[in-house]
């Protein structure tokens, strides 16, 4: 996983998008947590992100 999300931050420009780039440290939970995100990329859409083992 580490290294398809190295390969990813090669490609974005953190510059021209607002999308933060995941570095930030999380609390740890005993509740699953899901994300659901406005993006206004290309198009306009929205970004279900959900928890898993801690990762979201």
């Amino acid at each position: 996983m580490g290294d398809n999300l190295s390969k990813y931050r090669a490609k974005r420009d953190f510059k021209k998008t607002s999308e933060p780039r995941s570095e930030a440290q999380v609390k740890p939970s005993d509740r699953r947590r899901c994300v659901i995100r406005r993006h206004d990329a290309t198009r306009l859409h929205y970004d279900l992100r959900l928890e898993l083992d801690g990762v979201v």
